[in-house]
């Protein structure tokens, strides 16, 4: 028997579900907009805003919502909501993992490729690749890396989270209880710019 999901997991869940439907009707009333006279390029413009804001929040509700014993997702559809995900344009993020994935591995994978693109800043590519095994490894190149010491340290699972850890920074304070679940630790090799996180 799995153990209960978390207060954190509860919340994020809530608010993900109670976004969802707004934007997924922002979705449909531009969709038949797009049939009606008027300014397309608006249209779009609301569309791409709306399909992002849901892609973003598909995300979210996977890295920080609750895992169950047994759940699993296609990886398709991770790849899909982060091709769709407004960073996406800056910072380049190839989901490799096409199979159906266990929900807890797919959160893992996630939160350590949110702490890659934290390591990135403004630019990079972040490749995410699940072997037939269940290894996982993510590789992330940055031409302007972010230098986070004390952030590896945490996502380690070596130090607790401190009193003034920022919210920006949260995905480096849940990577360790994910893996744990899962019984594995972080790995973590190569320098900022050219970073290889493993579990």
């Amino acid at each position: 028997m799995s153990a209960p999901p978390a207060l954190h997991e509860l919340v994020a869940a809530r608010l993900c579900h109670d976004l969802v439907n707004p934007l997924s009707a922002i979705g449909n009333g531009t969709a038949l907009l797009r049939g009606a006279p008027g300014d397309a390029g608006l249209v779009d413009l609301v569309a791409d805003a709306g399909a992002g804001a849901l892609a973003r929040l598909t995300l979210l509700r996977l890295a920080f919502g609750p895992a169950p014993g047994g759940a699993s997702i296609a990886g398709a559809e991770v790849a899909q909501a982060l091709l769709r995900d407004p960073p996406a344009a800056r910072l380049a993020v190839d989901w490799t993992c096409a199979a159906p994935l266990p929900r807890a591995e797919a959160r893992a994978g996630l939160l350590a490729a949110m702490c890659a693109a934290s390591a990135c800043g403004a630019r990079g590519r972040i490749t995410v690749a699940r072997s037939a095994a269940g290894d996982w490894r993510i590789a992330a190149q940055s031409p302007r890396p972010v230098a986070l010491p004390g952030l590896w340290a945490l996502a380690e699972g070596a130090v607790p989270p401190p009193a003034d850890l920022a919210p920006r920074e949260v995905h480096f304070a849940l990577l360790p209880a994910a893996l744990a679940a899962l019984g594995r630790r972080l790995r973590r090799t190569g320098a900022e710019g050219d970073l290889i996180l493993a579990f």
